[in-house]
């Protein structure tokens, strides 16, 4: 009867064992029970450059969280590139293996972080030259400009075009466009950012040389001018007209230049001096100094007594109309003022205008000495 037992729980076991294993098929086959996977979390790390016509990869990658099984390994293959200017992922084909090399990649769910590749735009710096023209009524252009700073990359070169072409009168930007273009002759243009510094296209009507008058005369008081001018180089375009103001004006002995201002218009008014290369030559302004002569007179007296005050005169020459002379001579200063013989010399003197100012500056004195006898 024992027996009987023990083989009839040995079946029981057995038929409740494979109704098991169905069991569990059915419900991993149906999705209704799965494994719980260890997680793996797995980064590609980034990357940038400027662009150079090469593909920029970045070939490393960290396990970042999980743990794979002690049998297991993790094989990484970064596949992710750029070569144009823009982004992308790092991107990796990500694969585990058994230590037979069986692929157990399913076993685990595997996160991925993929880093970015960024190629950026290489900076070129461009500039175009001047160009200096008299107006002559046709195109005016200058087709040379360089690049300044930055480089191509290899294999690919700056085409120039589009070079700003003028005929008007005035100051125009020397515009210019680039392209870059590689070794197949296609347009790789985006991948570039390019600056760009414009020379000029001047256009003038020509030089002009104004020239001022000049004079010159003796000191008298009275300013002196000359508002005369002529144009002595050059000549103005038909309809224009020129505008001068002479305004120099010197009153006192010395040398002034002959200053000019201008103006230049056209037949409407319009005011075209900047179209012009304007040199002025000033004339010269000068006034001389006026010569007088003074000289003192002979004075005997007691030295004691009070001094002369007429002892000097104005023996040639004229002062200008209002200034007035005053001479202190040695007789008058009392430097001498003891007993004996001196020369009676011009100790200062000083000329004014009619304003105050000293103006002596403005003639040229002589003076002539008479003698001082100062007796007990």
């Amino acid at each position: 009867m024992k027996k009987h037992m023990t083989v009839f729980l040995v079946g029981f076991c057995g038929v409740a064992l494979t109704v098991g294993l169905i069991v569990l098929t059915v419900l991993v086959g149906t999705g209704s029970f799965r494994y719980r996977k260890t997680k793996l979390v797995i980064k590609t790390e980034s990357a940038s450059k400027n662009f150079d016509g090469m593909p920029l990869r970045r070939n490393k990658w960290k396990l970042i969280s999980g743990e794979l099984a002690k049998e297991h390994e993790l094989e990484v293959e970064v596949l992710g590139e750029q070569t144009d200017v823009g982004t992308s992922e790092n991107y990796a084909k990500i694969v585990v293996l058994d230590s037979a090399g069986a692929d157990v990649t399913a076993q685990y769910d595997i996160v991925a972080e993929f880093g970015t590749l960024e190629v950026c735009r290489r900076k070129l710096f461009f500039s175009s030259e001047d160009l200096s023209v008299v107006y002559d009524g046709r195109e005016h252009s200058n087709e040379n400009a360089s690049l300044v700073s930055g480089w191509p990359a290899d294999g690919e070169r700056c085409l120039y075009y589009d070079f700003a072409s003028v005929r008007e009168v005035g100051r125009h930007q020397n515009t210019f466009r680039v392209k870059i273009l590689n070794g197949d002759d296609e347009d790789v243009s985006d991948n570039y950012e390019m600056e760009f510094e414009y020379g000029s296209i001047d256009i003038t009507y020509g030089i002009l040389v104004i020239e001022s008058g000049s004079a010159s005369k003796e000191y008298d008081g009275t300013p002196l001018w000359d508002d005369t001018y002529e144009i002595v180089e050059g000549a103005l375009q038909a309809g224009h007209s020129l505008f001068a103001n002479v305004r120099g004006s010197i009153t006192y002995a010395g040398m002034l230049n002959n200053e000019i201002e201008y103006r230049i218009y056209d037949g409407n008014g319009v005011e075209v001096t900047n179209l012009y290369e304007v040199i002025t030559h000033p004339g010269i302004l000068t006034i001389t100094p006026r010569n007088i002569i003074v000289v003192t007179r002979n004075v005997t007296r007691p030295y004691y007594d009070f001094v002369r005050k007429d002892d000097w005169t104005l023996a040639a020459g004229e002062l200008a109309a209002g200034d007035v002379l005053e001479v202190v001579t040695l007789q008058q200063s009392y430097t001498a003022n003891a007993p004996g013989f001196y020369d009676n010399l011009v100790y200062y003197y000083t000329i004014r205008d009619a304003r105050g100012a000293d103006v002596s500056d403005c003639y040229r004195v002589v003076c002539e000495y008479g003698d001082v006898v100062l007796t007990d």
